[in-house]
């Protein structure tokens, strides 16, 4: 039924001998790791910040920049995402450039925020570029918050989808590709078998999760979605699968067992 599909990831994403040389040097499993634990921590972080602390919690991930200590903790964990992706090497030239656009990608979504509080609560406690009353600490009514161009909001949207359309596109092509050694008897060893059918579901979620944010906000818009934070829990639905790919990636603790 794959056969097709392999065949295309077998002929097109071959492991390229000068970038085998640049993998050798760093462990590159580690940083694929570390960008998986930082992508599925992320909005658990935001969440039980939020909980725990009685602050706003705000409509979608993105949101949190305009919050104290955790907008500073969204931007901090992106731009160490970023780090990571731009310090990665895979096994062909196509991989590296991929890594790096997402690199590049997650530093806009982190420096140039999207528009309003995402709050719905009497108060926020808004960073420095908010605007309102303020009484003591807290921000009444807020009314406007900063952003840096006319058109900061679109730029942020569209960096969102496209990190997650690269990101999806990790999970379909790049990491389910198929190397010489994993084929023993013309069939695709089990351990790669059973890796790639992660990457596939986690790609399929990246894609459902961010068609749905993108249709309820073009075509919807319903009150139910914003009284339930869905933007949070299906941005969250995306950065997992992204996340859980990655830590297969590495082998991390639990997904050991999946090696070849």
């Amino acid at each position: 039924m794959y056969q097709p599909y392999y065949n295309f990831l077998k002929k097109r994403f071959q492991p390229d001998k000068h970038n085998m040389k640049l993998f050798s040097k760093v462990d590159q499993r580690k940083l694929a790791s570390f960008v998986g634990l930082f992508a599925t921590g992320l909005p658990m972080v935001l969440f039980l910040g939020s909980f725990f602390t009685c602050i706003c919690f705000h409509e979608s991930i993105s949101h949190f920049y305009y919050s104290v200590i955790f907008g500073d903790l969204f931007i901090g964990i992106l731009i160490f995402i970023s780090i990571f992706l731009f310090a990665y090497r895979g096994d062909n030239q196509w991989e590296n450039r991929l890594a790096t656009l997402v690199g590049i990608a997650t530093i806009i979504v982190a420096l140039i925020p999207t528009s309003g509080s995402g709050c719905y609560e009497e108060f926020f406690t808004g960073r420095v570029f908010a605007t309102g009353e303020l009484n003591g600490s807290k921000l009444n009514n807020p009314s406007t918050t900063f952003e840096l161009a006319s058109h900061a909001q679109t730029t942020h949207n569209t960096a969102a989808l496209i990190l997650f359309f690269m990101l999806a596109l990790f999970s379909f092509l790049v990491f389910p590709r198929i190397k010489c050694c994993q084929i023993k008897d013309n069939k695709l060893q089990n351990a790669k078998k059973n890796r790639n059918l992660i990457y596939i579901v986690s790609g399929i979620i990246i894609v459902i999760s961010i068609a749905t944010i993108v249709i309820n906000t073009l075509f919807v818009e319903s009150d139910l979605w914003n009284e339930w934070k869905l933007t949070f829990w299906f941005e969250t639905a995306a950065l997992w699968a992204f996340g859980i790919s990655w830590l297969l990636k590495g082998r991390f603790c639990f997904f050991s067992c999946l090696r070849d």
